[in-house]
């Protein structure tokens, strides 16, 4: 499909793609939840944040301290850094 396809398909057909079976139960709901076609169906991020939060036993070893992790002063996003306090755009 090219992108317009794409596009179509998802924007006026309402059309997602398949979730692996072996997925975890959680993160396929999460997914099918954010996909809703109407936007007031779809979780908050609040409420995402709610349902992420067991799902960090999965990537985080339980014996390591989250706290004690550095957060990430600036993040890079299409060709343009974010900081905390402003962003700059690189042609």
């Amino acid at each position: 499909m090219n992108p317009m396809q794409v596009v179509g398909a998802v924007g006026f057909q309402h059309r997602r793609l398949d979730i692996p079976k072996e997925l975890d139960p959680l993160v396929a709901r999460i997914i099918c939840e954010c996909w809703q076609s109407d936007p007031n169906l779809r979780p908050s991020f609040a409420e995402l944040t709610v349902a992420l939060k067991p799902l960090q036993r999965l990537v985080i070893p339980s014996h390591q301290d989250q706290s004690s992790w550095p957060l990430p002063q600036e993040i890079s996003v299409n060709s343009s850094i974010v900081n905390k306090n402003h962003s700059v755009s690189f042609p």
